[in-house]
């Protein structure tokens, strides 16, 4: 794949994403308005944890793993696909029935902060919303069919179905189930999804079943060491959430809310990144010259994107959750601890980043086992560090040490994709990188003058320095001729004419 290549599939794919992207920030928007942070959704983010964050991971994992599969798929034998897929299915829907029977033991231990009613919300909506891990994963398989065709339009909008569910389920059924309105909605979105995706995927994938153990055990062995290595950034979040617990009601949902915050753009642009970036990889593994190459570009267009959206996290953080979430249901109070919570794991922006574009990177050269050690590590180093911070620096330590966590990890990828593929850090500095870190410093520079002046917390100061800021970092860009803004321009001129 080709520079230019490459870069375009980045911008169609993020700009397809991104009503997906935006129809989950505006679910958690809704929820936060119309819920609060009261025990109901307290409830809800800690049920959610295995069947809409595990199931998810699941998908993301079976796609990862069958892509480079499927690239091979001429030296399959006929119908052995379609065997595959049964087999994956069969094995989801009894994890699905195995967490609604064991949905008490699944909250008590993720839930260990809980009682009384807030405990007995938790479990019944985890019964629920458990079919969740089946739908999820068979979408997740379909996906892999149309990235091996270089389909990426299709699977991108049913991926949002799930939010829209999940926001008809607020609007419409909310004032008859209350807060289970909510998890009907997300399942009939995702049921929506696999339906969509089953009809319009290519028919040559589907032949008669076959049955291959050799097939399957593979698939397993490779699905399992990334189905943990891509599952680091969201058991980050999950661990979180438990760890809020034993804090007073609300604070998981100011948790989940800050979370989510945090990471829209870094999935919005990463997710697009690496799912264009994986099948280029795998082509090019024998290539060491053109692969690194190719890395290069990635990191380097996931650090122009998104060191400006990590200055304005830090330095913008009160104004815009107050903006989004503030209401008679979320107070000032919930705003200021919604915030605070945002500016702590802020630090592990890049670093959450990074470790998905290095993870993509080990996995396309076979080593999945690595980012799956190198993330188990860092997630123990992150519960470590909340035991020793929580007494002295209460629930800030739990959002801090994720950030450090999540900068620890993408540390030690880079240092262990070094001993299996050449990356020209120095050069990708001299072109790239140091023209974006000068404009990152001007966007601090002038939010230190600004702030000294006038209040940046609420009306149209606050959008002004906004705007402000990111023009200043793309004049900057543009000053010293940053390659990624050239790029970028050039698209938008060719698209124009």
């Amino acid at each position: 794949m080709s520079k230019q290549t490459l870069s375009q599939a980045i911008i169609y794919l993020t700009a397809f994403t991104l009503l997906g992207k935006l129809l989950s920030i505006s679910q958690q928007i809704l929820i936060g308005r119309v819920f609060g942070s009261s025990a109901d959704t307290d409830a809800f983010f800690i049920a959610q944890i295995v069947p809409f964050l595990v199931g998810g991971i699941f998908a993301t994992a079976l796609t990862t793993a069958l892509i480079p599969i499927l690239a091979d798929r001429h030296n399959l034998q006929p119908g052995a696909l379609s065997g595959l897929s049964l087999m994956i299915f069969g094995m989801l829907l009894i994890l699905s029935l195995w967490t609604m029977s064991s949905s008490e033991t699944i909250i008590r231990v993720l839930g260990h902060g809980f009682t009384g009613s807030t405990m007995t919300i938790a479990q019944r909506l985890l019964r629920s919303m458990s079919v969740l891990i089946a739908l999820m994963g068979m979408s997740g398989v379909l996906t892999a069919f149309f990235y091996a065709r270089s389909r990426f339009l299709l699977p991108a909008i049913a991926a949002s179905l799930p939010y829209i569910g999940g926001l008809s389920g607020i609007l419409f059924l909310k004032p008859l189930l209350g807060i289970d309105g909510l998890a009907w909605g997300l399942i009939v979105g995702s049921g929506i999804q696999l339906v969509l995706l089953g009809l319009f995927v290519d028919r040559s994938w589907l032949q008669r079943p076959v049955f291959e153990r050799q097939l399957s055990v593979r698939v397993w062995m490779t699905s399992v060491p990334i189905f943990l290595s891509v599952s680091i950034s969201t058991l980050y979040l999950i661990i979180d959430r438990s760890f809020a617990t034993p804090f007073p009601t609300g604070y998981v949902a100011n948790f989940n809310f800050a979370s989510n915050l945090l990471t829209l753009p870094s999935q919005l642009i990463v997710f697009n990144i690496t799912s264009a970036l994986l099948p280029a990889l795998v082509a090019l593994k024998t290539h060491k010259g053109e692969f690194s190459a190719l890395l290069g570009r990635a990191l380097a267009w996931t650090a122009f994107l998104l060191i400006p959206v990590t200055i304005v996290m830090l330095t913008w953080s009160r104004p815009l959750v107050r903006l989004l979430f503030h209401s008679k249901s979320f107070g000032l109070e919930a705003v200021n601890l919604t915030s605070n919570i945002l500016v702590a794991y802020s630090v592990g922006i890049i670093g959450l980043a990074f470790k998905d574009v290095l993870s993509t990177a080990l996995i396309s050269l076979g080593r999945e086992r690595l980012p799956m050690l190198v993330g188990l590590g860092s997630l123990l180093f992150s519960m470590l560090l909340k035991i020793v911070l929580i007494p002295g620096f209460g629930y800030l330590a739990i959002a801090f040490s994720t950030g450090v966590a999540s900068m620890l990890n993408a540390t030690m990828l880079l240092l262990a994709l070094f001993q299996f593929m050449p990356l020209n850090l120095r050069r990708l500095f001299q072109l790239s990188g140091w023209k974006v870190l000068i404009a990152g410093l001007f966007m601090i520079a002038f939010w230190l003058f600004f702030r000294n002046l006038v209040p940046i917390d609420e009306g149209l100061t606050s959008w002004l320095y906004v705007l402000t800021v990111i023009g200043i970092y793309v004049l900057v860009c543009a000053v010293f001729k940053s390659p990624e803004l050239g790029l970028l321009w050039e698209r938008i001129r060719l698209r124009g004419t």
